[in-house]
């Protein structure tokens, strides 16, 4: 070897040894990723207290280190087998161990541990955590595994603060991504679709339950639609308002004489006193005697109603009892008028004191009512406690008045009702009309200063109607808010759902135009129509591949399949691609026939009667469609036998009509194989082993 051919090949070696150098920096750079990899995703597994993500990465970041550290590739196999088998004495004397990180070197320890743990977990794992996922949903617990939000929270989080700056703007970028106008836009409009639809059908269901309690169709539906619109964010729904309107409707005089704007905002206070108890009933109710006896306007009317209900609500009075007393005792404050809320809120007020029924007070006053009654009781009173009640003033005193008067009068003596002897209170209670002396102890001996002051609190109206909303606002629930806010995104209800019957009805009354037999006769005609073209839908596949299937056969019978497949080398394959379109002529008419098939099937099911009146139905509408009355005749025949399957015979079917209506298919499909002649020639003289060798015409 010369010595520039030595100069050369110095060249080529270092040159190759400078390239596995590099090539062995490239696999240890790779390696070493991998074990920051590993060691990053055991981090994060015990930071989820994900155990069997913890340990897979333990396992990968042992293995990695190892492949790190050392020599070569079958060292570290090696070396990992010991571990696996648990070869102390093999790992101990080995030098690569003590290379290894700290981190590293406890997974070693337990390596054989954790192999084995994974062997079982991949065997066995699968089922046991379904078993014990489904036990710990049953119980509500969220596992890491079915809560993917969560998991993703907690590796975001981590991503975020390990790296730094540029995590933070890709995290920026990603936002901008998710979060931009376009989507913002689509999903705005797609709420307002999906909030109109639903509130639509709720409309529409509302609406016909209105229909059926009023008897007014839908005329009063937008009203309902109006007032729940106005009372969305109070968590007023279409069947509240809907149950609103019937009562109001059906309960009052003036509903439907005031304008459709008055109707609204009465249905929508109706609607939020409901919401408080007060039922549509006692709604109408109230509203019905401030206006008819009261005089008031529908707008009067509801604001006092408001009052009515929120007057007693501090004092510790529901609304609905409330209203309720005030109902019940409108038979008796009729009489006051404009001055009967007046009356009601001291009745209300000393009840409340008292702690007894309204009614029981208005029935102590009202043995004052007349002239003999009041003389009599203020005679009594006279008679044991010495005062000087006069029979007149009685007489013309209010009943909260009459109440106060005989109070005080008792309570002047000195001495507290209760602390009377046993006559003296059976004797006063008596006077009063009393007849439970409980009662009596508690009426006598209320606080006339906490009286006034109760009194005081109900004539206190202001802001009744921010207080009745209120109110309203804090019977909802989470879920009736997030109902709410989706409600608020629909829009142009009342033109869709009238769009949508107004079509319908069309539709409807183009049938009504019809009689009965036109109409069930073209039902059945439309129920055949469908069920063909069903039949073309599901027959016509399977019937392409049977025509694929005759192609073929064609083909070889005509020879083009054998000829072509030879010499193209394709085989039967190319045979049946080739040869399929010789059959395609006939596959639109097998379609049709299996299309037949299917219909006759379907027209098999239909219930036709008997009665030749349904015949002549039929009748009318094959001539309608221009059939000729050959076909009319078939048509009938074949109805008339449809009819009578189950009997096996048909009265206007004879043997000889058959024969005469008979339609010949097979006559009417072309022989494509007419005149032709097939030469066939035999391999041998004692088996049939044949094949086409010619297809010649004439």
């Amino acid at each position: 070897m010369s010595n520039e051919e030595s100069k050369e090949l110095i060249k080529l070696l270092k040159e190759q040894k400078a390239e596995r150098e590099a090539n062995k920096d490239l696999a240890k750079d790779q390696l070493q990723l991998e074990v920051d990899l590993a060691r990053a995703q055991a981090e994060a597994a015990s930071t989820l207290s994900d155990f069997t993500s913890t340990r897979e990465a333990q396992i990968r970041l042992l293995e990695s280190e190892i492949r790190l550290n050392a020599e070569n590739a079958g060292e570290a196999k090696k070396f990992i087998e010991a571990l696996k088998q648990g070869n102390i004495a093999l790992t101990e004397q080995n030098d690569l161990l003590n290379s290894l990180s700290p981190a590293a070197r406890k997974i070693a320890d337990r390596f054989q541990e954790l192999n084995n743990l994974s062997n079982a977990q991949n065997k066995y794992g699968k089922e046991q955590k379904q078993l014990l996922g489904d036990i710990a949903g049953s119980m509500g617990i969220s596992t890491m595994a079915s809560s993917g939000f969560l998991a993703n929270i907690v590796k975001v989080g981590k991503s975020l603060k390990e790296g730094g700056e540029p995590a933070a703007a890709a995290f920026a970028e990603n936002f901008r991504d998710v979060f931009n106008t376009t989507n913002l836009t689509l999903s705005i409009i797609t709420k307002i679709a999906e909030a109109t639809a639903m509130l639509v059908l709720e409309a529409d269901k509302a609406g016909a339950a209105l229909a059926t309690a009023t008897g007014t169709g839908r005329e009063l539906s937008s009203v309902m639609v109006d007032a729940q619109d106005a009372g969305n964010l109070l968590g007023i729904r279409l069947d509240n308002a809907g149950k609103a309107t019937g009562e109001l409707f059906s309960q009052t005089t003036n509903f439907v004489n005031v304008s459709k704007a008055a109707q609204t905002s009465m249905v929508l206070q109706a609607s939020l006193l409901g919401k408080i108890g007060i039922n549509g009933q006692m709604a109408s109710e109230t509203f019905q005697f401030l206006n008819m006896n009261l005089g008031m306007t529908a707008a009067q009317a509801q604001n006092v109603a408001g009052e009515l209900a929120m007057m007693g609500t501090e004092l510790g009075i529901t609304a609905e009892q409330m209203t309720s007393d005030f109902n019940q005792s409108l038979g008796t404050l009729a009489v006051y008028g404009p001055r009967s809320m007046q009356v009601f809120k001291g009745l209300a007020s000393a009840a409340k004191l008292a702690g007894v029924e309204v009614s029981t007070l208005l029935g102590i006053a009202k043995k004052f009512d007349t002239f003999q009654g009041a003389a009599e009781g203020a005679a009594k009173f006279n008679a044991l406690l010495g005062t000087q009640l006069s029979t007149t003033e009685m007489l013309m005193m209010s009943e909260d008045e009459r109440i106060e008067t005989l109070i005080r009068q008792t309570q002047a003596q000195g001495v507290a009702f209760k602390d009377m002897d046993k006559f003296s209170q059976l004797a006063l209670a008596s006077a009063a009309g009393i007849e439970d002396i409980n009662e009596a102890q508690r009426i006598f001996g209320m606080n006339m200063g906490q009286y006034q002051q109760y009194r005081s609190e109900m004539e206190r109206s202001a802001d009744a109607q921010n207080k009745l909303e209120k109110a309203v606002r804090d019977t909802m629930e989470i879920q009736d808010k997030f109902k709410v806010l989706a409600a608020e995104f629909a829009v142009m209800v009342t033109p869709i759902l009238e769009g949508v019957h107004g079509a319908l009805d069309g539709v409807m009354s183009f049938m009504k135009q019809f009689d009965d037999d036109t109409r069930e006769s073209f039902m059945k005609i439309v129920g055949t129509i469908g069920t063909l073209g069903i039949a073309l839908k599901v027959i016509g596949p399977i019937i392409s591949v049977i025509g694929g299937g005759f192609g073929t056969l064609t083909s070889i019978i005509t020879g083009a399949g054998v000829a072509g497949g030879v010499a193209t080398g394709g085989g039967l394959v190319a045979g049946i691609g080739a040869l399929a379109t010789a059959i395609a002529p006939l596959t639109p008419l097998l379609l049709g026939l299996g299309a037949a098939a299917a219909g006759v099937m379907a027209l098999s099911n239909i219930n036709f009667s008997a009665n030749t009146a349904e015949l002549d139905g039929v009748d009318a509408q094959l001539a309608r469609l221009g059939a000729s009355s050959e076909v009319m005749v078939q048509g009938r025949a074949v109805v008339d036998n449809l009819t009578r399957l189950s009997t096996g015979a048909s009265a206007g079917m004879t043997a000889a009509a058959a024969a005469g209506s008979a339609v010949n298919v097979v006559a009417e499909i072309p022989n494509m194989f007419a005149g032709q002649s097939v030469k066939l020639v035999l391999s041998n003289g004692r088996e049939l082993d044949a094949y086409f060798a010619e297809v010649a015409n004439g």
